[in-house]
């Protein structure tokens, strides 16, 4: 069965993102319920139990293969997690964390194990991620670009323009992952996140500027 890798860029110990992507206990010992913790415990609970879809949660490992990503099947699709803004080749892991360019992101992949054979989705699930701004490159094409110089030329790359929810929530449409008009998941969706993807063409770059910076 077909599945959904959320990819975080950065380890666990990166706090700031643990509390808000991963599975961070409370002060009381328990999983968080908050609505802004947890947030891909939320994805993956509710495709589970509405959709009968699997989706896992990968964070980055330093020096290690991730079985998940070595055997990726061409129908799962990875989402890349993190906050977003246009024109910016750059994501944050976090809310008022660290920022990562897309070379790291996409060096991290390798490092973690994907395959350059993959055919299937990724998706930049960050805000704004597929906007451009005064010329400058968005993080999707930032990364496709640097992606498709390493040789992973098979797969197919999504960015996404708006501010998205980090999870499924109760909207105009339904139960969805809405694009919103304010900065917090909490406030009203004008569409649902799909009507803001867009698909991003990588660009063969001349002269070649895929070489890693990042190790």
């Amino acid at each position: 069965m077909a599945k959904i890798i959320l990819y975080m860029p950065t380890p666990t110990t990166d706090l700031l993102s643990y509390i808000e992507y991963g599975d961070q206990l409370n002060d009381k010992g328990n999983l968080s319920t908050y609505a802004g913790h947890r947030k891909n415990h939320q994805w993956i609970e509710y495709l589970l139990n509405t959709k009968n879809k699997e989706a896992i949660q990968i964070w980055y490992e330093p020096k290690t293969v991730i079985n998940e990503l070595k055997t990726i099947s061409n129908d799962d699709q990875i989402y890349i997690r993190g906050h977003g803004e246009p024109g910016s080749e750059f994501i944050k892991t976090s809310k008022g964390g660290k920022e990562l360019g897309h070379r790291f992101v996409v060096d991290r992949l390798r490092e973690n194990g994907l395959p350059k054979s993959f055919r299937g989705k990724i998706k930049c699930y960050n805000c704004n991620s597929g906007s451009w701004l005064n010329g400058k490159r968005s993080f999707a094409q930032a990364l496709a670009d640097y992606m498709y110089g390493w040789g992973y030329d098979k797969c197919t790359y999504y960015g996404y323009r708006g501010k998205l929810d980090s999870y499924y929530k109760q909207g105009t449409q339904g139960v969805h992952k809405y694009i919103r008009e304010g900065a917090w998941d909490v406030n009203q969706g004008i569409c649902r996140a799909r009507d803001g993807r867009v698909q991003i063409k990588p660009q063969a770059l001349h002269p070649t500027q895929w070489e890693s910076l990042s190790g």
